[in-house]
This record gives C-alpha cells, structure tokens and sequence, in this order.
C-alpha cells in the first residue's frame, strides 16, 4: 500500500469527513436530547406545581396544615419519588417541607431559599458529587 497513491489519499479524506460529519451529528444530537430533556424536565415540574396550587393551596385555608402534608405525601410521593416540595407563604412561614429521598440524592435541609419570592423561577443548583437538582418555584396568591 503506497501511502502517496491518489487512491491512499482520497480513502484517508473520505474516511476523515465522513469521521468528522459523525461527530458533529452526535454532538448536535446530544446538545439538542439534553435541552429538550431539560426544557421537558422544566415544563414537567411547573405544571406539578401548577397543580399543587391549583388543587391543594386553594383548600389549605379551610382544611390546615396535617391535611396540605398527608395530601402532598400521597398524591406526589416526594421522598419516594426523589422530589423536594417545599411550600411557603408570603412571609416566609414554612407550609410543608418533603423529606429526604430514600435514595439519599441530596439533603433538603440544603437546599437555599429563593432570593426573590414576588416572582416565578427556575435554576439549577449544584449539589455534592456534581449533580444538579433542577428548582421550579411558583407564586400563588
């Protein structure tokens, strides 16, 4: 095999572009999976949110504090489902905090409060073992 031939040569450029057009396929497909699982993963938990509002918080006042928690625990499972559900009121008296997880993904007494409570939200944060939990926040009034 004469690595000078035409026929060497055109094979390598061939096998080259055709290497490179695989590469940059993966890679525009991994970029594109990752936001739409992202931006699924987002729409996801604004509509739990949405629904916990919707049904649960609009009876809180009527039915209290035990009934908000055994409701939240049955209907969403948050620490079986590895969810973090933290609800607040405006003041920032606490509702309901989730458990842990049973897997023990990350520690809810971790997890900061918002900065900002007069507006909706999403951001990542960063928790040990570089893992990211994905935080939706919503405002009710």
């Amino acid at each position: 095999m004469n690595v000078h031939s035409l026929r060497f040569r055109l094979s390598a450029w061939y096998a080259g572009l055709l290497a490179g057009a695989l590469l940059l396929f993966c890679i525009s497909v991994y970029l594109g999976l990752e936001g739409y699982l992202d931006w699924n993963a987002k729409r996801t938990l604004a509509e739990r949110s949405r629904s916990i509002g919707a049904e649960l918080l609009t009876q809180f006042p009527v039915k209290g504090q035990e009934w908000l928690a055994r409701e939240i625990n049955e209907a969403y499972a948050p620490d079986i489902n590895s969810h973090f559900i933290r609800l607040t009121q405006a003041d920032g008296k606490l509702l309901y905090i989730s458990g842990a997880p049973k897997d023990g993904s990350f520690d809810p007494a971790r997890i900061p409060l918002p900065a900002r409570t007069d507006e909706d939200y999403s951001r990542k944060i960063e928790i040990p073992g570089k893992h990211y939990l994905l935080v939706q926040g919503l405002v009710f009034s």
